[in-house]
This record gives C-alpha cells, structure tokens and sequence, in this order.
C-alpha cells in the first residue's frame, strides 16, 4: 500500500503510470501549471458517503429539501417495484437539485453499467437496464406513481372519516375520490385494497364502522 500523505501530486501520478516531469526543485503542487488549477476548474472527487453521516438540512435550500423528500419516496418504490427508472429519475433529480445522488441509486446504476460493460456480454444497455419487449421502465414507473397516489388521496379521506364523518354523510372514501378523478369506482377499489399496511387496515374498519352506525345499521 502506497503512503499518499508523503507524496507530492506528480509522484502520486507517477504511482499510476501518469508520466510527469514536475518542473519545480523542490516540487511546488500549488505553482504547478497542471496540479495547481484553482479546485473549481478540475473534477472534486470524493468518498461516497455512509449511512452514519447524518443530512445536513440546515444548510439546504426549501428546494433541496422538498428534492430529499421525492428522493426518498424513489427509493421506497424502487425496493417495491425493482424498477430501475427510479433509480435512474433519482440520480437525475438530484443533480438538478444540486445535491450528491442517493448512493442506492448510484450503485444500481453502477451494477448495469457493470454488466454491460463486461466483455463478455453479448447485451445491450436497455436490456441491462431491464427494458425489452412489453416492458417499458418509464411508463411502468409513472403508472405505478399514479396508483400510490390515489391510494394515498383513498387513506386521507379513511382517515378524515373518523373525525368528519357527520360532514361527509357517509361518502364512501373510493367513491369520493373516484368520482373526484371522473373514474370507475370499481378500478380504484382494486388499487385501494392492494399492499395495506396494519394501520391502513385500521383506518378502514374504523371508517366503515362509523359510517354503518350513522346510516342505522
């Protein structure tokens, strides 16, 4: 293992078979015409960072935040659904957002370039990304956005039951956000009912009772 810290930037190049006969004696980093480029005129590199760093929002703009909230509703999605359009919609967010990309989204983008540029392989980026025939990542993605969304505007409207139901009359949830979307009522009983978690369960049985006390049943 090479010491670094000894090193002068050239001789450090030298160890990587970048030849460079530094013109300073002694070696000067800081006047060199190649080493000594002010930091923001060269590439920064950096360690990736870990998962016992902790986010600093003090120093972000309301933008960034709001970036970091859609981030991690990306990565949540891309465990549930393996798509990889998430993790490629998240490195793109966060750059425009000018924030360093989730590292899970970084290293599943890394694993395809991976196996795509083994020499072995005989396929091309859109099947290592997992596209083919009948399967296309971005519509996939924003179909399965659509229906965490309305499962999510069906759970408010549980959850408002318990609270507002005298002012609700005993609107069904689904139907009342169905009927919101000028949609069947029927289709988005099926997205309601998919994945529910215990307390969404709750929310429900409690919603539903309510409403067949206040109907008299």
């Amino acid at each position: 293992m090479v010491n670094h810290s000894s090193q002068n930037i050239c001789d450090r190049a030298a160890h990587y078979n970048i030849n460079f006969c530094c013109p300073f004696d002694p070696p000067d980093c800081k006047a060199c015409p190649l080493f000594g480029t002010p930091q923001n005129d060269h590439e920064c590199f950096r360690k990736l960072p870990t998962f016992e760093e902790a986010t600093d929002f003090d120093g972000m703009t309301e933008e960034q935040t709001d970036a970091i909230t859609a981030l991690i509703r990306w990565g949540g999605y891309f465990k549930e659904t393996k798509n990889r359009a998430y993790a490629m919609r998240a490195v793109v967010e966060a750059m425009d957002a000018g924030i360093y990309p989730p590292v899970w989204a970084l290293k599943e983008i890394g694993e395809v370039f991976k196996r795509f540029l083994k020499p072995t392989t005989r396929r091309g980026i859109s099947e290592c990304f997992g596209c083919g025939p009948g399967r296309n990542l971005v519509k996939q993605m924003y179909k399965h956005d659509e229906r965490k969304s309305i499962r999510w505007r069906i759970n408010q409207e549980y959850a408002k039951g318990r609270a507002l139901m005298n002012s609700r009359d005993g609107d069904d949830a689904v139907s009342f956000i169905s009927n919101q979307d000028g949609k069947d009522a029927s289709a988005y009983e099926h997205i309601a009912k998919e994945d529910l978690t215990p307390a969404e369960k709750f929310n429900r049985a409690f919603y539903k009772s309510r409403r067949k006390k206040n109907r008299g049943g």
